[in-house]
């Protein structure tokens, strides 16, 4: 139902995987798929300096209007996901303090749970 929706209502056109492999992407039939493979793990500084290239390259493809509507994602979409957010955020203008109390909305997700199923799928 959610990639109906996708498909239909938001017509999402373009994926763009942050990633480090391409084993979660969704693959809409009718899309295109970026990957914009980013490593995962470290300090934020780290994780940041690790992956400039790719925030380089994700830009690139958030300034191509050809490619809206754009879908992006991750594995489980708090790290590499939440840093496009803050950096895409932060480009618009919002507060640093709306984006930090944003992103400490991922503090009441429940991965421990939603990794040991995605592990074994």
């Amino acid at each position: 139902a959610g990639k109906k929706e996708m498909l239909e209502h938001l017509q999402v056109k373009t994926e763009i995987n942050v990633n480090d492999s391409t084993r979660y992407n969704v693959s809409l039939e009718g899309t295109q798929v970026k990957d914009v493979f980013m490593e995962y793990g470290g300090s934020a500084h780290s994780h940041f300096s690790r992956n400039t290239e790719s925030v380089k390259n994700y830009f690139e493809l958030l300034a191509d209007v050809d490619n809206y509507p754009i879908y992006y994602h991750c594995r489980i979409g708090t790290d590499r996901t939440g840093l496009i957010a803050i950096l895409v955020n932060g480009v618009l203008g919002v507060s640093i303090n709306e984006i930090y109390q944003d992103y400490l909305f991922s503090n009441f997700a429940n991965l421990a749970s939603f990794i040991s199923r995605i592990a074994f799928a």
